[in-house]
């Protein structure tokens, strides 16, 4: 029981800093824009879902977050 809440107090902390982060790049791509358009346009080309290699980072860095969630709840059902 102990570990289970530890892996969950670990995966919302990670969950939430990754969110974090990612909202942390996503402002500085708007600030080092030239104009709201074009902040809007490399907002819009980083978060296209054609853009396979930021969905893949983007799933590594929440990978451990939510396998320590999963796992949590594994350990409390046992």
């Amino acid at each position: 029981m102990f570990w289970a809440k530890v892996l969950k107090v670990f995966g919302i902390v990670w969950v939430v800093l990754a969110g974090v982060v990612i909202l942390a790049g996503a402002i500085g791509i708007a600030m080092s824009a030239s104009g709201f358009w074009d902040a809007f346009r490399q907002l819009r080309e980083t978060f296209s879902p054609f853009n396979v290699v930021n969905w893949l980072i983007t799933a590594i860095v929440f990978a451990p977050g939510v396998g320590a969630l999963i796992w949590a709840e594994k350990l409390k059902k046992n």
